[in-house]
């Protein structure tokens, strides 16, 4: 768990980081930093694509005829993980600091989409109806 100092720089951070790309939360003055850091996580946490790449994997040794679908739900987790290590390396721009931490953090998502790639790799050519068309 973090100590109030920690939480204090972590929640300003997040706030200049959200500053640069303006979005501009309305705390009040007097928040404590833990509930202001909490807020912004819940915001951020809205905005996420969750997606079940471990799911799509017993699928494919279940019913391998259904490979087809499987890529697209590939792709969906591929796209967000591309997505998150750019979001990483913002954080990276802005947080300094945290290198060390950004870093293992980016270079688990490389292998977690690498890893996906392998397994199925008909996902990136993947035409998804509406959107790839």
């Amino acid at each position: 768990m973090l100590n109030d100092r920690q939480v204090k720089i972590l929640a300003k951070e997040a706030e200049n980081l959200w500053n640069t790309y303006h979005f501009y939360p309305e705390f009040p003055d007097n928040l404590p930093a833990r509930i202001r850091y909490r807020k912004m996580r819940e915001e951020w946490d809205k905005e996420q694509v969750y997606v079940g790449a471990g799911r799509i994997h017993v699928e494919l040794e279940e019913f391998p005829d259904m490979d087809y679908d499987m890529n697209g739900s590939a792709k969906i987790a591929i796209i967000a993980i591309e997505i998150s290590i750019g979001a990483f390396g913002v954080f990276l721009q802005h947080l300094p600091k945290f290198e060390d931490d950004i870093f293992y953090f980016i270079k688990t998502l490389q292998q977690i989409m690498n890893k996906t790639k392998l397994l199925f790799p008909g996902a990136e050519s993947f035409i998804r109806p509406g959107f790839d068309e």
